[in-house]
């Protein structure tokens, strides 16, 4: 059986896939964090559904809907196997609403306990640091999450 790869615009109900791949894609995360990938698919669930708009899945021939983080990847087929979130010129990122972002802090600090949320800044801090001084141009489309 040859593997068919399809590149489509997401569609909303991709979004629970596209948090299940993120989860197994963004390992840094895990790391830095100290969690498994089903918690953090969870965590970035809602900010992930937020750039639905914004974002390009990889297709593997039409299986079940995304990849099971028990298992790895060589051993399913699952539809959407990747995805890239791309902000065109002009726009502003989507993360989802405030209240999104407030329950998200609210989810880590479950999850990483107040003895763990120093993982947060120092994971965070070099990121934000980096990209502080630096602005998307007026004809610039910029790749926001690619997995």
């Amino acid at each position: 059986m040859s593997a068919a790869f399809a590149v489509r615009p997401a569609a909303p109900e991709d979004a629970p896939a596209i948090a299940r791949v993120f989860g197994i894609a963004f390992d840094d995360y895990r790391r830095g964090f100290g969690i498994d990938a089903p918690t953090l698919s969870d965590l970035w669930a809602d900010s992930l559904t937020a750039r639905v708009p914004a974002t390009t899945v990889a297709v593997l021939n039409g299986g079940p809907a995304g990849p099971d983080p028990t298992r790895p990847l060589t051993a399913q087929v699952p539809a959407v196997v990747g995805f890239v979130v791309t902000v065109r010129p002009g726009a502003t990122e989507e993360s989802g609403t405030a209240g999104d972002r407030q329950g998200r802090m609210g989810r880590l600090v479950q999850v990483l306990g107040l003895r763990g949320l120093w993982r947060l800044p120092a994971f965070f801090g070099p990121i934000g640091m980096a990209y502080a001084r630096r602005s998307q141009a007026s004809d610039e489309l910029y790749i926001s999450l690619l997995a």
